[in-house]
């Protein structure tokens, strides 16, 4: 029963997230983790008639949770985020995130504007878990840029996704790969805010592997944009956000390290999940 739910909010895939918060020089990571847990379940609440077909394996579909459970748990973890938030000093960036969370679920998801919205919840995840600072209004400089590069390289992810059960296309593909440059752009402007050797050399060896693993992602699926490439390519861009995030990190070369160490870790834990679910 435990791994059914672990299943459901796709635990694994939330270690993802805290990076979000460091990115922005926040310490706070709860309330971002709650409420990504509160849009997984969500998302297979919303996506149960479908899933009975295309994936019937999934918690709600196979009779291993029922839908008023689920409902439940994305309902407790909201709140649970958005107490968290509250004590954080972000309860207006918490409900904000909420809302777009369930938005996207209930509605926007298989619509055109769907990978717009889910990148607007990223992009203000990252304001949510950023640091206040004291006899200021509004969101540092490097909250902004943190939360712009997210949500654009969160828009690609989720354009190419949309291709993990049918298939994709070569100008998707191309899609993806200006986002992803267009956030590794914006990621690079915080090299000058990295004073000192291990600094720099954490933001750039970042950068590279990012570089790296979304351009063998978009010519995977240029050149074969099948459902499994796309699927693949996908978990793969999925990954990459940590290293965007180690880069952002610019100002903390620890926590930079830190997100950039758990990078090649992730891989075996997403193997199953699907990318476009837990962006």
């Amino acid at each position: 029963m435990i791994g059914s739910y672990a299943e459901l909010v796709r635990l694994p895939a939330v270690v993802t997230v805290p990076g979000d918060a460091l990115a922005a020089g926040g310490r706070n990571p709860l309330p971002s983790v709650a409420l990504y847990w509160a849009g997984m379940a969500a998302n297979d609440l919303a996506d149960r008639r479908i899933d009975a077909i295309e994936r019937p394996e999934r918690p709600i579909p196979s009779g291993r949770i029922s839908a008023s459970s689920a409902f439940l748990v994305a309902a407790g973890l909201t709140a649970a985020g958005l107490i968290e938030a509250s004590r954080s000093g972000r309860m207006r960036s918490g409900l904000g995130v909420a809302a777009v969370v369930w938005t996207y679920d209930l509605w926007a998801k298989n619509t055109v504007l769907g990978p717009a919205v889910m990148s607007a919840a990223r992009g203000m995840d990252v304001v949510l878990g950023s640091a206040r600072v004291e006899g200021r209004t509004g969101v540092s400089r490097r909250t902004r840029v943190a939360a712009t590069s997210i949500a654009v390289h969160t828009l690609g992810v989720t354009t190419l996704s949309r291709g993990e059960v049918h298939g994709g296309s070569r100008g998707v593909s191309v899609v993806f790969a200006v986002c992803a440059a267009a956030a590794g752009a914006v990621a690079a402007s915080r090299v000058r805010s990295a004073s000192g050797l291990l600094r720099r050399t954490v933001l750039l060896a970042s950068l590279a592997r990012y570089g790296e693993i979304t351009g063998r992602a978009a010519l995977d699926v240029y050149e074969s944009p099948d459902a499994e490439t796309v699927r693949r390519s996908t978990r793969a861009a999925l990954v990459s956000v940590t290293l965007l995030q180690a880069a952002l990190c610019a100002e903390d070369a620890l926590a930079g390290a830190v997100v950039l160490g758990l990078s090649p870790r992730l891989v075996p834990l997403l193997a199953r999940t699907t990318a476009g679910d837990v962006t």
